[in-house]
Protein backbone atom coordinates (compact mmCIF):
# COMPACT_ATOMS: atom_id res chain seq x y z
CA UNK A 1 0.00 0.00 0.00
CA UNK A 2 2.90 2.03 0.67
CA UNK A 3 4.27 1.67 -2.46
CA UNK A 4 1.39 2.15 -4.39
CA UNK A 5 0.89 5.94 -2.42
CA UNK A 6 4.50 6.56 -3.12
CA UNK A 7 4.30 5.56 -7.01
CA UNK A 8 0.71 7.77 -7.35
CA UNK A 9 2.71 10.79 -5.59
CA UNK A 10 5.61 10.63 -7.38
CA UNK A 11 3.55 10.27 -10.78
CA UNK A 12 1.22 13.34 -9.99
CA UNK A 13 4.43 15.50 -9.24
CA UNK A 14 5.94 14.53 -12.46
CA UNK A 15 2.43 15.91 -14.23
CA UNK A 16 2.46 18.65 -12.27
CA UNK A 17 6.13 19.73 -13.28
CA UNK A 18 5.52 19.03 -16.89
CA UNK A 19 2.26 20.86 -16.73
CA UNK A 20 3.98 23.87 -14.93
CA UNK A 21 6.49 24.62 -18.26
CA UNK A 22 5.60 26.80 -21.52
CA UNK A 23 7.32 24.73 -24.29
CA UNK A 24 8.99 25.16 -26.86
CA UNK A 25 7.13 26.94 -30.13
CA UNK A 26 4.45 28.18 -27.62
CA UNK A 27 3.49 31.71 -29.14
CA UNK A 28 2.40 34.64 -26.97
CA UNK A 29 -0.45 37.29 -27.65
CA UNK A 30 -1.16 40.00 -25.19
CA UNK A 31 -0.70 43.43 -23.51
CA UNK A 32 -2.63 46.09 -22.13
CA UNK A 33 -5.14 49.19 -22.33
CA UNK A 34 -5.15 52.30 -20.14
CA UNK A 35 -7.46 55.09 -20.10
CA UNK A 36 -8.09 58.42 -17.74
CA UNK A 37 -10.68 60.72 -17.85
CA UNK A 38 -10.84 63.69 -15.44
CA UNK A 39 -12.96 67.31 -15.25
CA UNK A 40 -12.74 69.74 -12.56
CA UNK A 41 -13.67 73.09 -12.14
CA UNK A 42 -12.44 76.43 -9.56
CA UNK A 43 -13.96 79.30 -8.27
CA UNK A 44 -12.35 82.47 -6.63
CA UNK A 45 -14.64 84.07 -4.04
CA UNK A 46 -13.30 87.41 -5.07
CA UNK A 47 -14.22 88.37 -8.24
CA UNK A 48 -15.83 84.76 -8.61
CA UNK A 49 -14.29 83.87 -12.27
CA UNK A 50 -14.24 80.10 -13.52
CA UNK A 51 -11.44 77.24 -14.38
CA UNK A 52 -12.37 74.51 -15.62
CA UNK A 53 -10.17 71.50 -16.57
CA UNK A 54 -10.39 68.49 -18.51
CA UNK A 55 -7.99 65.92 -19.38
CA UNK A 56 -8.25 62.61 -20.88
CA UNK A 57 -6.06 59.99 -21.97
CA UNK A 58 -5.70 56.26 -23.92
CA UNK A 59 -2.97 54.03 -24.15
CA UNK A 60 -2.74 50.48 -25.92
CA UNK A 61 0.63 48.06 -25.39
CA UNK A 62 0.26 45.09 -27.05
CA UNK A 63 2.66 42.65 -27.14
CA UNK A 64 3.73 39.15 -28.58
CA UNK A 65 6.37 36.57 -28.98
CA UNK A 66 7.52 32.68 -29.25
CA UNK A 67 9.42 30.46 -26.70
CA UNK A 68 12.03 29.49 -28.53
CA UNK A 69 13.63 27.01 -25.74
CA UNK A 70 11.40 25.85 -22.68
CA UNK A 71 10.51 29.03 -20.47
CA UNK A 72 11.99 31.64 -22.69
CA UNK A 73 9.73 34.06 -24.72
CA UNK A 74 11.92 36.19 -27.49
CA UNK A 75 9.36 39.07 -28.64
CA UNK A 76 8.71 42.21 -29.89
CA UNK A 77 6.34 44.79 -27.73
CA UNK A 78 4.92 48.09 -28.59
CA UNK A 79 2.88 50.82 -27.70
CA UNK A 80 0.76 54.23 -28.53
CA UNK A 81 -0.76 56.74 -25.69
CA UNK A 82 -2.75 60.23 -26.88
CA UNK A 83 -3.82 62.38 -24.27
CA UNK A 84 -5.06 66.01 -24.47
CA UNK A 85 -6.06 68.76 -21.28
CA UNK A 86 -7.87 71.82 -21.23
CA UNK A 87 -7.78 74.85 -19.17
CA UNK A 88 -10.50 77.05 -19.61
CA UNK A 89 -10.23 80.82 -18.30
CA UNK A 90 -12.54 83.29 -18.15
CA UNK A 91 -9.88 85.44 -20.87
CA UNK A 92 -8.81 82.42 -22.44
CA UNK A 93 -7.87 78.91 -22.69
CA UNK A 94 -4.86 76.33 -22.71
CA UNK A 95 -4.89 73.14 -24.68
CA UNK A 96 -1.86 70.43 -24.17
CA UNK A 97 -1.74 67.76 -26.98
CA UNK A 98 0.56 64.42 -26.11
CA UNK A 99 1.98 61.38 -28.57
CA UNK A 100 4.18 58.87 -27.92
CA UNK A 101 5.07 55.41 -30.05
CA UNK A 102 7.47 53.01 -28.79
CA UNK A 103 8.60 50.05 -30.34
CA UNK A 104 11.42 47.32 -29.24
CA UNK A 105 12.37 43.62 -28.86
CA UNK A 106 12.50 41.57 -25.05
CA UNK A 107 13.13 38.43 -24.06
CA UNK A 108 11.29 36.86 -20.73
CA UNK A 109 12.55 33.61 -18.55
CA UNK A 110 9.48 32.18 -16.21
CA UNK A 111 10.11 30.87 -13.08
CA UNK A 112 7.18 28.26 -12.09
CA UNK A 113 6.95 28.40 -7.76
CA UNK A 114 3.77 26.68 -8.24
CA UNK A 115 1.93 24.84 -10.88
CA UNK A 116 -0.23 27.88 -11.72
CA UNK A 117 2.01 30.86 -10.99
CA UNK A 118 5.49 31.65 -12.27
CA UNK A 119 8.04 34.53 -11.39
CA UNK A 120 9.26 36.30 -14.83
CA UNK A 121 12.10 38.16 -15.40
CA UNK A 122 11.98 40.88 -18.82
CA UNK A 123 14.88 42.54 -20.48
CA UNK A 124 14.70 44.79 -23.63
CA UNK A 125 15.12 47.77 -25.05
CA UNK A 126 12.88 50.63 -26.51
CA UNK A 127 12.56 53.30 -29.06
CA UNK A 128 10.14 55.95 -28.31
CA UNK A 129 9.15 58.69 -30.19
CA UNK A 130 7.16 62.05 -29.07
CA UNK A 131 5.45 64.92 -29.56
CA UNK A 132 4.06 67.67 -27.80
CA UNK A 133 1.75 70.60 -28.54
CA UNK A 134 1.30 73.49 -26.32
CA UNK A 135 -1.41 76.26 -27.39
CA UNK A 136 -2.51 79.26 -24.74
CA UNK A 137 -3.98 82.09 -25.95
CA UNK A 138 -3.37 81.90 -29.64
CA UNK A 139 0.63 80.86 -28.77
CA UNK A 140 1.87 77.37 -30.13
CA UNK A 141 4.61 75.83 -28.67
CA UNK A 142 5.74 72.50 -29.23
CA UNK A 143 8.30 69.64 -28.80
CA UNK A 144 9.51 66.83 -30.05
CA UNK A 145 11.63 63.67 -28.82
CA UNK A 146 13.18 60.53 -28.98
CA UNK A 147 14.62 58.14 -26.58
CA UNK A 148 16.41 54.89 -26.43
CA UNK A 149 15.61 52.93 -23.10
CA UNK A 150 16.97 49.50 -21.57
CA UNK A 151 15.50 47.75 -18.79
CA UNK A 152 14.88 44.54 -16.59
CA UNK A 153 11.54 44.07 -14.70
CA UNK A 154 10.32 41.52 -12.18
CA UNK A 155 7.46 40.30 -12.26
CA UNK A 156 4.65 37.30 -11.97
CA UNK A 157 2.12 35.29 -13.79
CA UNK A 158 -1.09 33.52 -12.73
CA UNK A 159 -2.48 30.95 -15.20
CA UNK A 160 -6.15 29.96 -14.63
CA UNK A 161 -5.99 27.94 -17.34
CA UNK A 162 -2.80 26.70 -19.77
CA UNK A 163 -3.37 29.30 -22.17
CA UNK A 164 -4.31 32.22 -20.47
CA UNK A 165 -1.79 34.28 -18.46
CA UNK A 166 -2.73 37.41 -16.01
CA UNK A 167 0.43 39.51 -15.75
CA UNK A 168 1.41 41.76 -12.86
CA UNK A 169 4.69 44.11 -12.57
CA UNK A 170 5.58 46.72 -10.23
CA UNK A 171 8.72 48.64 -11.72
CA UNK A 172 11.84 47.91 -12.53
CA UNK A 173 15.46 49.05 -13.67
CA UNK A 174 16.46 51.36 -16.27
CA UNK A 175 18.42 53.35 -18.26
CA UNK A 176 17.35 55.95 -20.96
CA UNK A 177 19.08 58.30 -23.11
CA UNK A 178 16.58 61.36 -24.63
CA UNK A 179 16.96 63.72 -26.61
CA UNK A 180 14.25 66.81 -27.02
CA UNK A 181 13.68 69.53 -29.98
CA UNK A 182 11.86 72.78 -28.24
CA UNK A 183 10.11 75.47 -30.09
CA UNK A 184 8.06 78.01 -28.43
CA UNK A 185 8.11 81.80 -27.85
CA UNK A 186 9.59 83.72 -24.95
CA UNK A 187 8.36 87.67 -24.66
CA UNK A 188 7.75 87.36 -28.74
CA UNK A 189 10.41 86.00 -29.72
CA UNK A 190 11.22 82.54 -31.23
CA UNK A 191 13.43 79.99 -29.52
CA UNK A 192 14.79 76.79 -30.70
CA UNK A 193 16.29 75.10 -28.40
CA UNK A 194 17.75 71.26 -28.57
CA UNK A 195 18.84 69.13 -25.51
CA UNK A 196 20.56 65.50 -24.64
CA UNK A 197 19.97 63.64 -21.04
CA UNK A 198 20.98 60.13 -19.44
CA UNK A 199 19.15 58.77 -16.64
CA UNK A 200 19.54 55.87 -14.50
CA UNK A 201 17.55 54.62 -11.72
CA UNK A 202 14.89 52.14 -9.95
CA UNK A 203 11.47 52.44 -9.81
CA UNK A 204 9.69 49.68 -7.64
CA UNK A 205 6.35 50.05 -5.69
CA UNK A 206 2.49 49.81 -6.38
CA UNK A 207 2.77 53.10 -7.96
CA UNK A 208 4.44 51.47 -11.08
CA UNK A 209 1.49 48.99 -11.00
CA UNK A 210 1.06 47.59 -14.51
CA UNK A 211 -1.23 44.34 -15.49
CA UNK A 212 -2.08 42.61 -18.56
CA UNK A 213 -3.40 39.82 -19.86
CA UNK A 214 -2.09 37.43 -22.61
CA UNK A 215 -2.39 33.83 -24.37
CA UNK A 216 -0.37 31.50 -24.81
CA UNK A 217 -1.61 29.52 -28.62
CA UNK A 218 0.21 26.02 -28.55
CA UNK A 219 0.71 25.11 -24.70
Amino acid sequence: MKKLFLSVAIVSLSLTATHAQIPVKTIMVGGRINYFQNNSHTEEQISSPKTTTSSRSFGIYPQGGVFIRENILLGISTGFNASKSTINYPDGKSEIRFKSFSTGPFARYYKFIADPVALTLTTGVNYTREWQENESTGINNSNRGNSFSTHITPGIVYFPSPKVGIEASIGGAYYTHSSLEEHYYNTNTEVRRKSKSNSLGLNLGLSQLQIGISCYLGR
